[in-house]
């Protein structure tokens, strides 16, 4: 519970705008919707957010310090007349399944056309 607090804290510290959302998803997913940022501005962040991340420092209880790790699918577009926000979830859910394949602790993005 606590890890997931610091790492909700710390999603959430990235939500600086005041359109900008960060939540818990459901278990160990979070969203972090950035409105009117394109690609290059939503990876910047996600670098920073990684950053931060590495650098939590959890006490496992037996004198060790667990170092956390994060993986991030990207999803930005320009919303269509028939978008819907299920649309938007959807996006990020393929591009973080293929950071995951890829290896984890790292992001991929997917970036272009419409919703």
């Amino acid at each position: 519970d606590d890890l997931l607090r610091r790492i909700a804290h710390e999603i959430g510290a990235h939500a600086r705008r005041p359109r900008d959302m960060a939540a818990r998803f459901g278990g160990d997913e979070f969203a972090l919707i950035l409105p009117d940022t394109g690609a290059d501005g939503a990876v910047q962040v996600v670098q920073d957010l990684i950053a931060g991340v590495q650098q939590l420092e959890i006490p496992t209880g037996r004198g060790d310090i667990a170092r956390i790790t994060l993986t991030v699918g990207v999803y930005t577009r320009v919303p269509a007349a028939q978008s819907e926000p299920r649309h938007f979830f959807e996006g990020a859910d393929v591009a973080l399944y293929r950071a995951k394949a890829a290896g984890r602790n790292g992001y991929a993005v997917d970036d272009g056309g419409t919703a």
